[in-house]
């Protein structure tokens, strides 16, 4: 009976090994930021950030932020939505969310920056977009 147990673990955790979903790891470096308002576009120093993507679930990780992402055409798409500090509510600040997109042609990665205030009549309105390209991580193991 203990040797059928075993072999009936030893098969489960083989199956659960083989059954591991793919995941694709890549560091986005973002180095510019296009602001809609002036029309100014800044480069700044290099800022490498980590995003995993799940192809078979259509999930992502990126830094601390997870959830799923869309397809539309070559890009993966995924928003965010940002807690407001009271302090900026009270200065008539509403909402804020964040856009990503990447191009998996050519690893083009975008944060367009939204805002919504009393000024703006709850639209939300694009501020900033921060920009870079992604590159698939290589793994030390």
């Amino acid at each position: 009976m203990k040797k059928l147990f075993l072999l009936l673990l030893l098969s489960i955790g083989y199956s659960s090994i083989s059954y591991a979903e793919e995941r694709i790891d890549l560091i986005c470096t973002l180095d510019t930021i296009f602001e809609w308002e002036t029309g100014e576009r800044v480069e700044l120093s290099p800022e490498d950030h980590s995003l995993v993507i799940f192809p078979e679930s259509k999930e992502f990780v990126y830094e601390s932020l997870s959830g799923n992402y869309v397809t539309k055409g070559n890009k993966l798409i995924f928003i965010w939505e940002k807690t407001i500090p009271q302090a900026l509510i009270d200065r008539g600040l509403l909402g804020a969310r964040s856009i990503f997109s990447l191009d998996t042609l050519t690893s083009a990665f975008k944060d367009d920056m939204y805002t919504h205030s009393d000024s703006s009549n709850g639209e939300y309105v694009k501020g900033i977009t921060h920009s870079g390209k992604c590159k698939t991580a290589e793994k030390l193991f």
